[in-house]
């Protein structure tokens, strides 16, 4: 099923953006969206991501990474999710990138509005 996905669509970047408990995040180039992210399961719990699907699926907002297709085996175990990329990275390294390791207070308060802004 993932060769089907993928077959002259897109091209997976060796750079991977991201791991996490239910799957790894990977830069790539799909040729009807441009550059993606595209987050492959490995989690042994795979209905955890197909929530993270159905709720990403039902929320649009601009502080929000958008889902723009997912892919589901045979089986019915989710595989695949073809995602908005964000350029900003994760918090995790922009807190490693600020100067002496700490972000400043108006880019803390600036992040924490929107986040409040998407969970309202």
């Amino acid at each position: 099923l993932l060769d089907t996905w993928r077959l002259q669509r897109w091209v997976i970047d060796e750079q991977e953006l991201g791991r996490g408990s239910s799957g790894a995040v990977f830069r790539s180039t799909d040729n009807r969206l441009g550059e993606v992210a595209i987050k492959f399961s490995h989690s042994d719990q795979p209905c955890k991501l197909e929530r993270e699907a159905a709720l990403m699926q039902r929320v649009a907002h601009e502080h929000v990474c958008r889902l723009y297709e997912h892919h589901i085996s045979e089986d019915g175990q989710l595989i695949g999710m073809m995602l908005e990329l964000l350029e900003k990275g994760s918090l995790a390294q922009r807190v490693k990138e600020a100067t002496g390791g700490r972000l400043g207070e108006f880019e803390v308060v600036s992040m924490a509005f929107d986040v409040l802004s998407a969970l309202k």
